[in-house]
């Protein structure tokens, strides 16, 4: 929703607002690990708190693990298996997954450093449901718009906008992706999505404080995102 209406507040909460991602973002370094020929299977520390390439940080509640799969990993976000992954594949592949999948280049918070991948950008609504939308569309990038068409009193059209797609990545490496989020839907962070009563993908993402909250979820005909924040 873009918000109560326009008068009261001109801020539309769709386009305009920002927060914090959070682990919305590990799907990026998903799609960029197995472009790397990195298994769901393989195995990561889970513990916490872990210092990686001189980054300390922990998990949420600072719980340890153990070693974990990558499934396993996503499917309950936790953080440190997916900064070492960052780490490893590097986090120039992270950032261009993302801006592949259609996070704007010039996103609020971008930084070259292994907290990107933990979602310290700020992105708006629209911006992560386009991007997931790209893994919906098995790979094919669409731009967003809002208006597809304009006609004048007489019914005549002045102006029309239809979606034009992109490949930008392999359909295979995003059907392992979208694979890997149906599960943290079934097995997972975002179980209460089962209520939809169909087979959907998606991931949560929270910050410290829960001073933002982030569901993002998608099917083949849609994506959508919601996001709270302080």
């Amino acid at each position: 929703s873009g918000g109560p209406d326009s008068v009261p507040s001109s801020l539309n909460n769709a386009t305009q607002s920002t927060a914090q991602a959070g682990s919305t973002f590990k799907p990026f370094a998903l799609a960029g690990a197995f472009q790397q020929d990195i298994s769901v299977y393989s195995r990561w520390n889970g513990n916490s708190p872990r210092t990686i390439a001189g980054y300390t940080l922990e998990n949420e509640g600072n719980k340890d693990y153990g070693t974990v799969t990558l499934q396993r990993a996503t499917e309950r976000s936790i953080n440190t298996p997916y900064v070492a992954l960052a780490n490893e594949i590097g986090i120039d592949n992270v950032m261009d997954a993302a801006f592949r999948a259609g996070l704007p280049q010039d996103t609020a918070g971008v930084n070259r450093d292994l907290t990107f991948v933990l979602g310290s950008a700020s992105p708006t609504p629209l911006d992560m449901a386009s991007a997931y939308a790209t893994f919906a569309a098995r790979g094919v990038y669409h731009e967003p718009f809002l208006i597809s068409e304009v006609t004048d009193g007489e019914g005549r059209t002045l102006y029309q906008k239809a979606p034009v797609g992109e490949q930008r990545f392999e359909p295979e490496i995003i059907d392992q992706v979208n694979a890997t989020l149906q599960r943290v839907i079934t097995n997972g962070t975002a179980t209460k999505g089962l209520a939809v009563g169909r087979e959907v993908a998606g991931k949560t993402g929270t910050t410290d404080d829960n001073k933002s909250a982030w569901f993002v979820g998608y099917g083949p005909q849609v994506s959508t995102s919601v996001m709270l924040s302080k």
